[in-house]
């Protein structure tokens, strides 16, 4: 389960179309619905940049993901940017905060070549 890679108490801040933040209890029905429209989701690392805090055991990861995805026989590309903030939990390294930075490229935009 996709959970698993997450604290116990995690936060999700992506922004529309989405609700502004989205709790634990939501995960599974967003990741169903996503799983069940798109024909095809293809995700890309663009670029990132890791900040390791050993004295707190925290982590910043900041990433440019391409997401390409058809849906509906539709097909659209864009490039976010994400911030994810790690922590140790139980020993274990887990996603505690995601936030959308922005869109780098949305799918209106000319296509990536």
């Amino acid at each position: 389960s996709i959970q698993g890679y997450f604290t116990s108490n995690a936060i999700i801040e992506v922004g529309g179309p989405y609700p502004a933040t989205i709790s634990r209890a939501d995960w599974p029905a967003l990741i169903s619905r996503a799983w069940h429209l798109a024909e095809q989701i293809e995700v890309y690392d663009r670029g990132h940049d890791l900040t390791l805090n050993k004295e707190d055991g925290t982590a910043r990861l900041e990433v440019a993901l391409e997401v390409q995805a058809r849906v509906a026989g539709e097909e659209s590309r864009q490039v976010e940017g994400y911030q994810l903030d790690w922590r140790k939990e139980g020993g274990t390294w887990r996603i505690h905060r995601v936030t959308r930075l922005e869109t780098i490229r949305n799918p209106s935009s000319t296509p990536i070549q």
